[in-house]
Formats: structure tokens, C-alpha cells, sequence
């Protein structure tokens, strides 16, 4: 027990010092990695305006379904890496 809340006072200490710039640069580069996940997956390749709108949505979870993964890949990239890393950092 006490190793946890060593661990969360520590993750909690390093979290309250992130600027607001680093925050941006996780998004944009985690908004690259997806894009580039996805396309190695062979998916549709987005505009950059339908790919900004889909990740939105897709990574707040609303998935209105208008575009979602066609490859069992693209499956597995979007439930195992977009969505949870995206609640991850909307909720940072």
C-alpha cells in the first residue's frame, strides 16, 4: 500500500508541473502517430479536416459512425491505442 501511494504522489506531483504547451505537443503528436497507425493499417485516408473531426470524435467517445475502421488492423489501433490514449489526454 505504501508503494502506491508513493507512486501516486509522485505521478501527481510531475502532473501539476505540465505547461500547457506540453500538453499540446502529446496531442499533436498523438494525433500524428494515429494518423500514421491507421494508414499503415491501409484504412481510408482521411482529408486533414475529416481526420481532425474523427478524432475528435472517435477519442470522446460519441462515434457518431459516419467513419470508423474498415481492417481488422485499423480495429484494433483505434480500441487499443485512439480511444484510450485520447480519454487519457482530454482528461489531462
Amino acid at each position: 500500500m505504501f508503494a502506491f501511494a508513493r507512486i501516486k504522489r509522485i505521478f501527481l506531483t510531475h502532473f501539476m508541473d505540465l505547461k500547457w504547451y506540453a500538453i499540446l505537443i502529446a496531442m499533436v503528436a498523438y494525433m500524428a502517430l494515429s494518423w500514421l497507425l491507421l494508414w499503415l493499417c491501409d484504412e481510408e485516408v482521411l482529408t486533414s479536416a475529416d481526420f481532425l473531426y474523427w478524432i475528435v470524435v472517435t477519442a470522446s467517445t460519441a462515434g457518431y459512425g459516419d467513419f470508423s475502421p474498415q481492417t481488422e488492423a485499423g480495429k484494433y489501433v483505434v480500441s487499443l491505442f485512439v480511444i484510450p490514449f485520447g480519454l487519457g489526454l482530454s482528461a489531462s
